[in-house]
């Protein structure tokens, strides 16, 4: 299950590319401007995370990344980055892209892995605007 890190990351209604809400991340705050996903890696070894996102109001240097965590007790990591997406470089702001990362080895993070997607943003209206996440662990 899914879980947001309270006012800068929290269901949205808008900008969804299918259905009515999607996730909203702003204001780089680490532990409240970040989505979290709690899972058993134990009988896993990859993880494939594909979701859609679209920009507003970024500056250059800004974005989101997709890090993880074998401490799964609190949000205080250590996280290690899996992926970054960052404005003027992979994205411009209100245009809707796919995103993925796959093959993340995640048997050393045995038993439990923690990922999230948090925004990098300096201001309040500065976001990102996450919708349709699946997230896919795979055994050999």
């Amino acid at each position: 299950m899914w879980r947001d890190g309270r006012n800068n990351a929290q269901l949205h209604r808008g900008f969804a590319d299918s259905g009515n809400w999607c996730i909203r991340l702003r204001k780089d705050t680490e532990i409240n401007s970040s989505i979290y996903l709690n899972m058993t890696s134990a009988d896993y070894d990859l993880l494939n995370v594909e979701f859609s996102y679209v920009a507003k109001n970024l500056k250059t240097g800004m974005g989101f990344v997709l890090e993880g965590t074998s401490n799964d007790q609190d949000l205080n990591g250590p996280w290690i980055k899996f992926e970054d997406w960052t404005f003027g470089v992979d994205l411009r702001n209100d245009v809707r892209y796919p995103a993925s990362k796959h093959g993340v080895i995640i048997s050393s993070y045995s038993p439990s892995l923690m990922i999230r997607i948090r925004a990098i943003t300096v201001d309040t209206i500065e976001a990102v605007y996450i919708d349709d996440i699946e997230v896919v662990a795979i055994a050999f």
